[in-house]
Formats: structure tokens, C-alpha cells, sequence
């Protein structure tokens, strides 16, 4: 599967991956891309303490977010893997910490910019029904965004 596109030549693709299952799906499509047209890709993920609804000074939320953050790291680990399976020669992983769409502007600022920034989206809708995150990042990107979604339990990719 060579994904449309790729024949563009992009040098730098920025990949957002959450931890729901159109996560990894994202990366394996940019990784494709970033294969296809010999481009580096950074693979961005974060880790949003504010979605934890607990006092930031209990030992349970310093518990929850350490695990937060190890689980972050371990997506990572298999976004690289997954990466470099499909044969990209040069991955990077960033992990921030804070408001996804704001720490994905620190991504695009650190990892010099990107052509392309490509987002995973859980289910296939029209743009019109977008999320709120996923429209502040398509409005506020300074490069084209990919949505991308998995195909649908049953279905191949």
C-alpha cells in the first residue's frame, strides 16, 4: 500500500499518536508516507494531566500520572518500532506534557517544520463532525493535516 501522496517528496512528517486504536494506525500510515518519499518523521504524543480528576498534591494523582507517563513512553517505543519496520530511516519521538493541540505546536516548532502533520481520527465522519481538538488543529496548523482513520472492525486496511 503506497498511501496518496507520496509521491510529493516530503522531507519532515509530524505524527500526533493518542492510545485509542486509530493511535498506532496513524503512525503505521505516516510511517508509509515517510517511507514512500524518504522523509524523516517525528512521532508526537501527550500526556494531559488535566484530564486527571484528582488534587494535584495527592499521592494518587503523582501515581496516576506516572503511569500516564510510562504508558506514554511505551506507545512511543512501538511508534518507533512500527516505524522503522516499514523502513524509515530517520524517527524521532517527542512526549509533551499539557494541552495536546498546544504541546502539538511546541512539536511543530521542535521538530523544525513539518510538510505535513497527520492526526488520527476514531471513527469516518464528514469534516463538518470533526472534534473540537481536531478542528483547532486543522484550523491552526502552519502545514497541511492528514486526517486519518482506521478502517472499520472487519474491514482490511
Amino acid at each position: 500500500m503506497q498511501p496518496a501522496g507520496a509521491e510529493r517528496g516530503y522531507r519532515l512528517i509530524l505524527a500526533a499518536v493518542s492510545e485509542r486504536r486509530e493511535g498506532l494506525y496513524t503512525v503505521e500510515y505516516a510511517a508509509r508516507l515517510a517511507a514512500a518519499s524518504g522523509a524523516r518523521l517525528v512521532v508526537y504524543h501527550a500526556v494531559d494531566p488535566a484530564g486527571i480528576p484528582l488534587p494535584e498534591d495527592s499521592p494518587l494523582y503523582r501515581e496516576v500520572l506516572a503511569r500516564l507517563r510510562a504508558r506514554a513512553r511505551a506507545l512511543l517505543e512501538a511508534a518507533r518500532a512500527i516505524a522503522e519496520s516499514l523502513g524509515v530511516g530517520e524517527v524521532e519521538t517527542l512526549k509533551m506534557e499539557g494541552d495536546p493541540v498546544e504541546g502539538l505546536w511546541r512539536a511543530v516548532e521542535l521538530a523544525g517544520d513539518p510538510d505535513l502533520i497527520v492526526i488520527g481520527y476514531p471513527q469516518r465522519r464528514l469534516l463538518g463532525a470533526l472534534t473540537s481538538r481536531a478542528l483547532r488543529i486543522v484550523r491552526g496548523a502552519p502545514s497541511s493535516v492528514l486526517v486519518v482513520a482506521p478502517p472499520a472492525p472487519g474491514r482490511g486496511a
